[in-house]
C-alpha cells in the first residue's frame, strides 16, 4: 500500500471515529460516510459530539426535574440541585461521547467487519461505563468515598 493510499485511509478512519462527514475529506476517502458490516449492508455512525449533547440535554432535564422535587420537599439546597443535575448531564453526555468514538473506532476496524455486529455496541457501552465511573470518582465531593 502506497503512502498516500495509507494517508487517505488514515484520515477516513479518523473521521469516521470522530462523526465528521466524509464531505470534509479529500475525494479518496469518502468511503468513509459509511462501512460494510459482517452482513453485507452498510452500518452507520453516530458522532460522538451530537449524540453527547443529545444526552447532556435529555440528563439535564431528567436530573433537573428530579432534583427540582428534592428541592421542593426540602431534602436538598437549590445550590445541590444545581450542581448534583450539572455534575451528573455533563458527566454521562462525557461518558456516552467517549463510548461512541469508541464504538466507532472498532466498528471501523478492519478485523470487526468479519466478527459478531453487536461487539462495537458492547465495546462502546463498556466504554461509556467506563468514563461514566471515571467521571463520577474524579468529582466526588466528598473524598472518603
Amino acid at each position: 500500500m502506497s503512502g498516500a493510499l495509507r494517508a487517505k485511509n488514515a484520515a477516513a478512519m479518523c473521521a469516521y471515529v470522530l462523526g465528521r462527514g466524509a464531505s470534509t475529506l479529500a475525494r479518496g476517502a469518502r468511503g468513509a460516510r459509511r462501512l460494510p458490516s459482517a452482513a453485507g449492508t452498510t452500518a452507520s455512525r453516530v458522532s460522538p459530539l451530537a449524540g453527547g449533547t443529545a444526552i447532556t440535554a435529555l440528563g439535564g432535564l431528567f436530573y433537573g426535574w428530579s432534583n427540582a422535587r428534592k428541592w421542593k420537599q426540602g431534602k436538598i439546597t437549590g445550590e445541590a440541585a444545581v450542581r448534583h443535575t450539572a455534575n451528573e448531564s455533563v458527566g454521562i453526555g462525557l461518558a456516552t461521547g467517549v463510548g461512541l468514538a469508541v464504538a466507532n473506532l472498532v466498528a471501523a476496524t478492519v478485523w470487526i467487519t468479519s466478527a459478531v455486529a453487536l461487539a462495537p455496541f458492547l465495546v462502546g457501552a463498556a466504554a461509556t461505563t467506563a468514563a461514566k465511573t471515571a467521571w463520577d470518582r474524579a468529582v466526588r465531593e466528598d473524598p472518603s468515598r
